[in-house]
């Protein structure tokens, strides 16, 4: 077998072992059940083809130096994976003000786990073929056997129990919405009141999205369950409103639309499906491919914001709520992140306040708006009228109730309202310019 054949044969095992691995990644997420996956073919036919892609070049570079052919492709797509996994562990940062893993940024864990990897590579190139094939399906196992996940017991809910939904909008002013008196457009908002309870003194306990959401989910404040900032896990001895709710036989389920609520931060603990996936491909951020970009790009781009569209996330809680059981109660929680900066609203949000051009130099009212959120930084570049700003904000707001509107229009028609308590809350709100502080928060009381 010349160099050529040998590389093209190479290749084709590399491909295989990769679309294995990839097939493999698919199976786990599916296993693991936490996002919400109608089925798990898309993702398996995607993982399969990113998969074949990571292995293709080592994979054909080992088997053109070998001439060994196909098996050889295996060993270097082997090789490839298990390098770039442990790349995932040692560049993924940690939670900050957390206990560091032993293995971030050691260079004894990624000389440790080099020498593990190439020893297994070596061990299958001089093995039989049988030792070949065993290293090709423990790349497609590897990943569900690892995230087998443990099923809970379920209880038989009490007779009558009532659903809960709870809905929070993130960075949400209670002056700016319309059941409130502000011009903000809030239709579904001022429904809900006029058939609910509106609270007119609730005050968020911090203003910053993960510990908020801790003390909505524990019913403790940040002096008792110690989260101060984002990225810091939820302590696993603080019960959540999930886990109890479990243990009382209700179908758990949520759908968050930012990164810094990701099941890593604890909350996730007492749902049976915690969607905070926002690919294209449902499913996709668990790939290798997808994760090392990831990494790379937070620890590159650490003042970017990872959201989905508000019409993305209840989509999805709509179409978990039709899949369930009418007769068991329910616990949803869908948090929207529209309100939260870059303000961009869909149309016909983005014009709904505001008239005229932003970025004319007859206005000056953004000379004075100093200490912006690095991430809204790019998006106000040129604008000079404060009051566009402030507009946008205000249509993410109106963007965000309708979307809260198609949610109870989806519970409706399920019958489910009678049996139903909804609460919707702001986990905190922005600073629009008082005492100098301008489109930014959880740096200030204000």
């Amino acid at each position: 077998m010349n160099r050529i054949q040998s590389g093209v044969w190479s290749a084709l095992g590399a491909a295989a072992a990769g679309a294995l691995y990839g097939v493999g990644e698919a199976g786990a997420v599916w296993v693991e059940g936490r996002l919400w996956l109608p089925s798990p073919l898309p993702l398996a036919l995607g993982a399969a083809v990113l998969g074949a892609g990571v292995g293709l070049v080592p994979g054909a570079l080992l088997g053109g130096i070998t001439k060994r052919g196909a098996s050889d492709g295996v060993v270097g797509a082997a090789m490839a994976i298990g390098l770039l996994e442990l790349t995932l562990l040692v560049i993924t940062d940690a939670p900050p003000f957390g206990e560091v893993p032993w293995y971030v940024g050691s260079p004894v864990a990624l000389g440790l786990g080099a020498a593990l990897i190439l020893g297994a590579g070596a061990l299958a190139r001089l093995g039989p073929n049988p030792l070949r094939l065993a290293l090709a399906l423990a790349l497609a196992l590897v990943h569900p056997l690892l995230r087998w996940p443990e099923t809970p017991a379920r209880p038989a809910p009490t007779p009558g129990a009532k659903s809960v939904v709870l809905v929070t909008l993130d960075t949400t002013r209670a002056d700016h919405l319309g059941v409130y008196g502000a011009r903000t457009a809030t239709p579904t908002l001022s429904r809900l009141a006029a058939e609910g309870v509106l609270y007119e003194a609730a005050l968020a306990p911090i203003p910053v999205t993960g510990p908020s959401h801790t003390s909505l989910m524990t019913g403790l404040g940040p002096w008792s369950h110690g989260v101060l900032l984002n990225g810091i896990p939820a302590p696993e001895d603080r019960v959540t409103m999930a886990e109890r709710l479990t243990q009382e036989g209700y179908r758990t389920g949520a759908f968050v639309s930012a990164y810094v609520l990701n099941h890593t931060i604890g909350l996730s603990r007492g749902f049976a499906t915690y969607d905070d996936d926002f690919s294209a491909l449902k499913g996709a951020e668990a790939l290798l491919g997808a994760r090392l970009l990831a990494a790379v790009s937070r620890n590159l781009n650490p003042d970017d914001v990872l959201e989905r569209q508000g019409g993305a996330t209840i989509d999805d809680a709509i179409a978990w709520l039709k899949e369930g059981d009418e007769s068991r109660p329910y616990l949803l929680w869908v948090h929207l992140f529209d309100p939260h900066g870059p303000y961009a609203p869909p149309a016909p949000y983005d014009t709904a306040y505001y008239s005229g051009d932003p970025r004319s130099p007859t206005h000056t009212s953004m000379a004075q708006a100093t200490g912006v959120a690095a991430y809204l930084q790019d998006s106000l570049r040129g604008v000079t009228d404060a009051a566009w700003v402030v507009a946008q904000y205000d249509g993410e707001i109106s963007y965000a109730d309708a979307q809260l509107g198609r949610l109870i229009d989806t519970i409706d028609a399920r019958g489910d309202a009678g049996r139903t308590i909804i609460v919707v809350a702001g986990d905190h709100g922005e600073s629009l310019g008082e005492h100098g502080v301008w489109f930014n928060h959880g740096d200030d009381l204000y």
